[in-house]
Parts: structure tokens; C-alpha cells; sequence
């Protein structure tokens, strides 16, 4: 897989009582994201209606975004680990027409007991398997057992901000390697649609609770990624 998108993210205190007067940026632990190059299937009418509710006059393209949540070696030193991360995807049209987010995976995983991850997006809507071609298969992908840490989704303000939200659970650090899946739709009129992606973070450190976001927070000017629907 290509690196898309690779940055160090910036740390910023939060809370009462913070001893932030004597600590300077330099003295923060250092965290990074990693976030891959989309992988994309457009899916031909024969897949398309293997999926519930579509409509016959609308393109449908499943997305798998893999990225990377690093807390550093410094941070690994403090004995510090992600406490929670919110992965934004936000949707650009080609201009004319609109693209949204017709459902979204992970909707929701939680911790307890083992979880049989199954091929869908969302309970009503089931994936033929020819879709899994090139995207790899969900059911592989996405943890399976313990599920740690748990992963909300929402597809977000007017279905173009989709985003997930992650919390660790039972004291083990958020970090490491995720993926996350989208099924878009967009109007046949349609020739492309633009996609970006904003990763930020909690960390508990042992100078106190942090918050990590990106240097260039505008997605006006975050970097793009195009999806042609014509293939």
C-alpha cells in the first residue's frame, strides 16, 4: 500500500491544572498518522442491485481507507497511549452533483464478548461477494474476537462528513493499524467525487492529558483524493 497522507501531529494541553506555563511544544510527546491511498471499487448494476434499497440511476463505490495511529517512541518511553481518535472522511462532489455516504464500516463495534465480524456495511445491507475483489474481505479485516478498541461511525453533516469514533477499552493503548470502509452513491450525472481525511487524537501522558491534531486543520485545504465513476 502507498503512503497518502503522512504527518506529525501537533499537541495541544487540555483540562484544569495542566502544568503548561514551563512546557514548551518540544517537551510533548511526539505522535504521527499514517493514512494510506484509498483502495476503490466502482460496482457494475449486476452488484449494485445485489444491494439493497439502491437506485438503478445512481453510481455506488466502495472505498477502503487504511491509516496508521502512532504515539511515538517518546510516547511509548512515558508509558503514554491513545485514549480515543476520530478519523473525519470528508465528501467533495464533482461540482454539479452531490456524493454521499449510503452507509458506512464499522457502524459500530464494541468490546465484551468475541464478535463474529460478517460481511456488511450495516445489518440491512448485505455485500455480494464479488465486492470483497481487490478491497480485501471485511470479515478478515477488520478485528475479530476481542474487539478493542470500540469503533462508532456516523456518516456526518448531510451524509458528506462521514467519520469514526474510537476509545480504548480495558487500559490497552489505541494505536496501530485501522480500516474503515464507505459505500458512496452518487447521481449518474456524475463523474467523479474528491475525498480527504482528518485524524485526531487523546493521549494520556505523564505530563498530563493531551489532545493531537493536524497542522493544517481547514479540509478546504487538506489534501485530495479523486474517485472517477466512469472505469
Amino acid at each position: 500500500m502507498n503512503i497518502w497522507i503522512e504527518e506529525e501531529l501537533v499537541a495541544e494541553p487540555v483540562g484544569e491544572g495542566f502544568e503548561s506555563s514551563q512546557k514548551s511544544s518540544e517537551e510533548y510527546p511526539k505522535a504521527s498518522v499514517r493514512i494510506y491511498e484509498p483502495r476503490v471499487k466502482i460496482l457494475d448494476a449486476s452488484e449494485a442491485n445485489s444491494i439493497n434499497f439502491t437506485k438503478p440511476d445512481h453510481h455506488y463505490a466502495v472505498v477502503k481507507l487504511g491509516c496508521e495511529l502512532d504515539p511515538g517512541n517518546d510516547a511509548r518511553q512515558l508509558k503514554a497511549g491513545f485514549t480515543a481518535a476520530k478519523v473525519l472522511v470528508p465528501l467533495w462532489g464533482d461540482g454539479t452533483t452531490y456524493t454521499k455516504v449510503f452507509s458506512l464500516f464499522p457502524v459500530e463495534l464494541r468490546t465484551g464478548t468475541p464478535q463474529a465480524v460478517k460481511l456488511k456495511l450495516e445489518p440491512a445491507i448485505e455485500v455480494a461477494s464479488t465486492v470483497k475483489v481487490g478491497l480485501g474481505s471485511m470479515e478478515t479485516d477488520v478485528l475479530v474476537g476481542q474487539v478493542a478498541p470500540s469503533i462508532v461511525g456516523f456518516r456526518g453533516e448531510h451524509e458528506m462528513r462521514p467519520y469514526w469514533n474510537l476509545e480504548r477499552s480495558n487500559q490497552a493503548p489505541l494505536y496501530g493499524m485501522r480500516n474503515f470502509w464507505l459505500l458512496l452513491e452518487a447521481p449518474k450525472l456524475s463523474s467523479h467525487c474528491f475525498i480527504s481525511c482528518v485524524i485526531t487524537t487523546s493521549l494520556q501522558a505523564a505530563v498530563g492529558p493531551l489532545h493531537f491534531g493536524p497542522k493544517l486543520k481547514d479540509i478546504a485545504h487538506r489534501p485530495r483524493y479523486q474517485i472517477d465513476f466512469a472505469q
